[in-house]
């Protein structure tokens, strides 16, 4: 019996540490803006506490998932999940337009543009 076959190879070179790097970048750029700066228009204010607890992590490239957190809340705060969680109708937000699920609503609002950010970010890695 007779065979053909035909053998395609290339080698590509990158640096993956230049990819890790870009993905973190664009993650953690993505999770303060839109995100936590859209949470910040909409968390509930009294006395500002809450709203200055807010934070972003920075992500370490080297980590396995490579990953960010967006939060609220700290040992003088220990009331952001329930302020965030608090869907009691009769509640009079004293900040118009802020209210319950203020991290939630802007994630939940842009987690879809995350995949081609994330593209992006790889291609970028990849050019270097």
């Amino acid at each position: 019996m007779a065979r053909f076959d035909i053998k395609v190879e290339t080698k590509v070179n990158f640096d993956p540490d230049k990819v890790r790097q870009e993905v973190a970048a664009e993650l953690y750029a993505w999770a303060n803006d839109p995100v936590f700066n859209e949470s910040q228009d909409i968390v509930p204010v009294d006395t500002g506490a809450l709203m200055n607890s807010g934070n972003v992590s920075l992500p370490d490239p080297a980590a396995d998932p490579i990953s960010v957190t967006i939060g609220y809340g700290n040992v003088a705060v220990d009331y952001a999940l329930a302020v965030h969680e608090n869907l009691n109708a009769h509640v009079k937000w004293t900040r118009p337009g802020s209210g319950p699920k203020y991290l939630e609503r802007p994630f939940e609002a842009h987690q879809g543009e995350l995949p081609e950010r994330i593209k992006g970010a790889i291609l970028r890695g990849l050019e270097s």
